[in-house]
């Protein structure tokens, strides 16, 4: 768990023309994971409620040599999940990797004080919990026709705890058991943790989606960003390396090639 820098992951063969559905691909961490995995050649279906941001991360994607289509969505309605999955399989014909962004933030999950009877928990619920295992009923019968992989971020943070926080991860973490007691299902499940680090910056969230992409292409079961020898890590390259220096090392040339589904 050695933090590094928030440099793109080089071309994998492993994700070259697999196709990813991105559920919450609109904030910084979907945009830096985004770029990461059209690095590798990869098919993107980016969903999340800020069109804007959607359209900058295909361009980006297409600009990185990947394909990207957006998808954007209402993330408390069970219909725009629905659509996200049939655009996938429209645009590509199969589903390869499940990315799940939507674990709670100060911005989306109020405290229970503040949850305001049965339509807020629903809400709440909804967006955190109830939809994302949807996607993941969804998809699981294509990622089991193609040994597939869902890859589901924990923002569980001590300082600033919320009602709903690992809710998902609990859930992932009963149904990666069932999956081992079967023996029957060859999707893996990847829980990624990572604790009390600000992903709404831009250089930490591409430290994690850096991390995050080597985990899936080795197939690790966990990956937890907050342990005390990361942040040191952490710590310790911002110190030695200014924010100049870490952003002329991360400078990538323009690549051709890019591809876009209309």
């Amino acid at each position: 768990n050695v933090s590094q820098p928030s440099r793109p992951v080089k071309a994998m063969s492993l994700f070259k023309e697999k196709v990813f559905v991105l559920v919450g691909a609109d904030s910084d961490l979907g945009y830096e994971l985004v770029r990461h995995l059209s690095m590798s050649g990869a098919r993107l279906v980016l969903g999340g409620e800020k069109r804007l941001r959607l359209d900058a991360s295909v361009s980006e994607a297409m600009r990185l040599g990947g394909e990207a289509i957006s998808a954007p969505m209402d993330m408390t309605k069970k219909e725009d999940y629905e659509n996200l999955i049939l655009q996938a399989l429209a645009a590509y014909r199969n589903i390869d990797y499940l990315i799940l962004n939507t674990d709670p933030s100060t911005s989306f999950c109020p405290l229970f004080a503040d949850w305001n009877g049965f339509t807020s928990i629903d809400r709440v619920l909804s967006r955190h919990l109830t939809l994302p295992v949807y996607a993941v009923q969804l998809c699981l019968p294509h990622l089991m026709k193609r040994s597939g992989c869902i890859m589901a971020f924990s923002h569980s943070s001590s300082n600033d705890p919320h009602p709903c926080t690992n809710a998902l991860e609990g859930f992932l973490k009963g149904l990666q058991d069932e999956f081992q007691a079967s023996k029957a299902n060859n999707v893996h499940i990847l829980s990624v943790s990572i604790g009390d680090i600000k992903a709404d910056s831009k250089s930490e969230a591409g430290i994690i989606a850096s991390s995050a992409v080597r985990a899936l292409a080795t197939r690790t079961a966990t990956l937890r960003m907050d342990t005390q020898w990361s942040v040191v890590a952490r710590r310790c390259f911002r110190f030695l390396y200014p924010k100049w220096l870490c952003g002329l090392l991360c400078c990538r040339c323009r690549r051709g090639g890019a591809k876009k589904v209309q």
